[in-house]
């Protein structure tokens, strides 16, 4: 099984993958939800190059969105310092436990660009990403997230071996 990460394209077959999980993914949240806005939301990330899909085969197992940029009041500092903004991440619930969602946040971590210090993530209590986010050197901010739902927000500071590490990463793919 090889398991490949990549940009979501605007395809009917994985469109339709990609509403899937979303769906899903909303379903597991406690956030209110409606299968227009779903579709609406999943084509837009897919437009703007925000969705990645975790792949075996042609079969997408789950997502990951990102932002790359958002502004967070975090610990420590005075003013809302900008961010590069994990804003989901899903596992088919008959993949979890595999540490699929670890790898999407690794991956997430090798896209980050040079010039952000900082890597964030809301979840909800009790969400398996809590664990996930501590493990990988995010803290738990004292300060709550923006969002209703999401109300954890954890943040990453990174550091020049992370950068360093992602360049070895990808000079050694080339």
């Amino acid at each position: 099984m090889i398991n490949i990460i990549r940009l979501v394209l605007n395809k009917n077959k994985e469109k339709m993958m990609a509403y899937l999980q979303y769906f899903n993914y909303k379903k597991h949240t406690k956030d209110i939800y409606d299968p227009k806005i779903i579709i609406n939301e999943v084509q837009d990330y897919i437009l703007k190059n925000q969705l990645y899909g975790l792949f075996v085969d042609d079969l997408m197992i789950g997502f990951l969105v990102i932002k790359k940029s958002r502004k967070f009041d975090i610990d420590d500092e005075d003013e809302k310092v900008e961010t590069f903004y994990i804003q989901e991440v899903f596992i088919d619930i008959n993949m979890r436990g595999r540490k699929l969602g670890k790898i999407l946040i690794d991956y997430a971590l090798l896209l980050c660009p040079v010039n952000k210090k900082y890597v964030s993530l809301m979840t909800y209590e009790g969400n398996i990403m809590v664990n996930i986010a501590k493990s990988m050197g995010f803290v738990l901010q004292n300060k709550a997230s923006v969002c209703p739902v999401n109300k954890l927000l954890f943040i990453r500071k990174m550091n020049d071996s992370d950068f360093v590490k992602n360049s070895i990463r990808n000079t050694a793919t080339l």
